[in-house]
């Protein structure tokens, strides 16, 4: 895996499908702002071991999404899922959920949005 090329571009658009800013994606890799904005506007490529975290956390969030698709087709009572309002709500939001050491709220949204998409009527609300 770390092999392989790990362009600006792909940066960006895994920043991006992930719902990370650049502040975030930068706290969440542990980097500087102006080198994750340097990467995300294509003036250089990140190093491969960028593109391995990268990578991970688009996997695990994948999971995150799969499993939570299977838990609210097997739990309607459950519904609808809850968007955090608040950083303080996420853990609140993904009860059983193992998340990623570092979570914005839009990655919460992208991943809820992800959910409600696949499971047909689930609804989405606050928390």
């Amino acid at each position: 895996m770390g092999n392989r090329l790990f362009t600006a571009a792909e940066f960006k658009a895994l920043r991006t499908y992930l719902g990370f800013s650049i502040t975030e994606i930068s706290r969440y890799l542990d980097v500087g702002a102006p080198t994750a904005r340097n990467w995300d506007r294509g003036r250089y490529n990140p190093p491969p071991g960028v593109g391995d975290e990268m990578r991970a956390l688009a996997d695990h969030t994948d999971q995150i999404v799969a499993y939570l698709v299977r838990h609210y087709e097997t739990h309607p009572h459950e519904w609808p899922i809850c968007l955090p309002v608040s950083s303080e709500d996420i853990a609140d939001a993904f009860p059983n959920v193992e998340l990623p050491h570092y979570v914005s709220l839009d990655w919460c949204r992208v991943v809820v949005a992800r959910v409600a998409r696949t499971v047909p009527g689930l609804g989405i609300d606050w928390l």
